[in-house]
């Protein structure tokens, strides 16, 4: 495989890699995003030149997997709680309001 098709599919796959990592929770992505971005391109590099497209998608198999076994968890986990948070919030609403709201029409 000619050394610019490399580059352009290392290229290419880098960018793809970096939006990806939005998957990951913001703090754990602003701590080390950069650095696994770094990583991939390398070991993606590194793969072609040892194996072709077969290494190159051995890499992609392990991202993958990664953000789907770790990356989507977390990402959902962090977005449990608040929604967790707001429902007991609207369910003390709403029982305030029910208790309240026999005493409110006993003032008509």
């Amino acid at each position: 495989m000619p050394n610019s098709t490399m580059t352009d599919i290392v290229r290419t796959s880098s960018r793809v890699y970096s939006f990806l990592l939005h998957f990951y929770p913001p703090r754990l992505r602003c701590r080390f995003g950069a650095e696994m971005a770094d990583v991939f391109e390398e070991q993606l590099r590194d793969a072609f030149r040892e194996r072709g497209t077969r290494g190159a998608l051995s890499i992609w198999y392990c991202a993958t997997e990664e953000i789907i076994l770790i990356a989507l968890p977390a990402r959902l986990e962090s977005l449990v709680v608040p929604a967790v948070s707001l429902l007991l919030s609207l369910l003390l609403i709403a029982f305030f309001f029910s208790a309240v709201a026999p005493t409110c029409h006993g003032l008509k």
